[in-house]
């Protein structure tokens, strides 16, 4: 019977020695999971190196830049343009499906270089809506006729305008100069370290227990033991503290590639609505004054590790509903930049060439502003815009501010 209990017993023993180290496994493999799954998350951050402004914005003109600054956004994005004095509700949201659909998460992320070409450039793309407060002074209907005197008078028969814009476009990335996802060396010398530290203290903590195992000497076993704590705390500290390199790493990636070459392309359009009869539950009774459509191609090159040189160029098509005139137009414009990755400034210059009328006909820009990126996922942009007329003369100075956060 005594045999039989001992033997009981030391089954009883070794079970529960199995499922001792079995959890221990289990917790280690989940603890090199979430460092795997941390890596990769860190990863997605690296392609950010600027928040973009929404293209809906960019074919209604009211982000704080005409000429915007190419990048690559994989994530859900909100802007809100503040193109006067007052805060009126001119708001876009931003949004990749594609990418949404394939590597929404640090798990598939991680198979992103297997991916074919194709679908790594399909996952750029990018959809953005957006509606503002429109422009009132529109060309209308007016009719002439001689007044008593016999002079010419001019009577306009719509007028009184409450103008709101909406407009929605998509984007896609012909070019990039660096894509971090492909770029498997970025971690490469830190996991190699966290890999030999790790295996180092794991090395250490099972020499430590056999000395205490071994030795007899109390006041030895108990400093092996206050060393053998040391260890373990260190042990299930390190993937923390490599996580924290890793993000260092990402942000200095990011410092370093800010001003990257790009090369992208969008399609747009953007329509006023007349809504001093509309309500939230009537919008039957929205009256479409303008439609306009834009085809536009814009690239990036950088210089050194502060400058950077865009450029823009945008087929128009422009319908004014109201006199059933439609108007054809190529805008251009070139943006310089200095700065780093948290903030810099600009000057640019926009000039339309006409197909209709004069060559260059129509308002010319220039804008100086900048943008502070004071956040992960928050970019202030502002500028102050100059306006001049075909002779030149200065019409306008119009402050515009931008605000956008990335929804993570």
């Amino acid at each position: 019977m005594v045999p039989y209990i001992k033997l009981k017993c030391l089954l009883n023993g070794l079970m529960q020695l199995a499922a001792l180290l079995f959890c221990i496994q289990h917790a280690m493999a989940q603890a090199e999971n979430q460092l795997e799954e941390q890596t990769s998350n860190y990863l997605s951050y690296a392609p950010e190196f600027s928040i973009p402004v929404s293209p809906a914005f960019d074919l209604l003109g009211v982000n704080p830049c005409l000429v915007p600054k190419p990048s690559n956004l994989r994530n859900f994005k909100v802007d809100w343009s503040f193109k006067s004095y007052g805060l009126t509700p001119n708001l876009a949201i931003q949004t990749q499906p594609i990418n949404e659909i394939y590597f929404n998460t640090p798990s598939k992320l991680k198979n992103y270089h297997k991916k074919s070409s194709l679908l790594k450039r399909l996952s750029s793309l990018d959809l953005s809506a957006g509606t503002v407060d429109g422009n009132t002074e529109l060309e209308t209907k007016t009719l002439t006729f001689k007044d008593v005197e016999g002079n010419d008078s001019i009577v306009n028969l719509e007028n009184n305008w409450r103008i709101r814009s909406f407009s929605y476009a998509a984007k896609i990335n012909l070019y990039k100069q660096y894509e971090p996802l492909d770029d498997k060396l970025i971690f490469k010398n830190v996991m190699r370290e966290y890999s030999d530290k790790k295996a180092a203290l794991k090395d250490q903590i099972t020499q430590q227990k056999k000395a205490i195992a071994q030795t007899s000497d109390m006041e030895e076993k108990s400093q092996l033991k206050e060393e053998l704590k040391s260890y373990e705390m260190e042990l299930n500290g390190l993937d923390d503290a490599y996580i924290i390199r890793m993000k260092k790493i990402v942000d200095l990636y990011k410092a370093e590639k800010w001003n990257a070459s790009y090369i992208d392309i969008a399609f747009g359009q953007a329509f006023d609505f007349d809504s001093r009869d509309s309500s939230l539950l009537k919008f039957k009774n929205l009256h479409k004054v303008r439609n306009l459509w834009g085809l536009w191609i814009n690239g990036s090159r950088g210089f050194g590790k502060n400058i950077l040189l865009s450029g823009i160029a945008r087929l128009t098509g422009d319908k004014n509903i109201l006199i059933n005139e439609k108007y054809y137009q190529l805008d251009c414009g070139l943006n310089f930049r200095y700065g780093n990755y948290r903030y810099n400034f600009f000057t640019e210059i926009f000039s339309p060439v006409n197909f209709n009328h004069g060559v260059f006909d129509g308002s010319k820009f220039i804008s100086f502003g900048g943008d502070w990126r004071f956040s992960r996922n928050v970019i202030l942009n502002y500028a102050m815009r100059a306006s001049f007329d075909d002779a030149g003369k200065l019409e306008n100075i119009i402050p515009v501010v931008s605000v956008s956060c990335i929804m993570r």
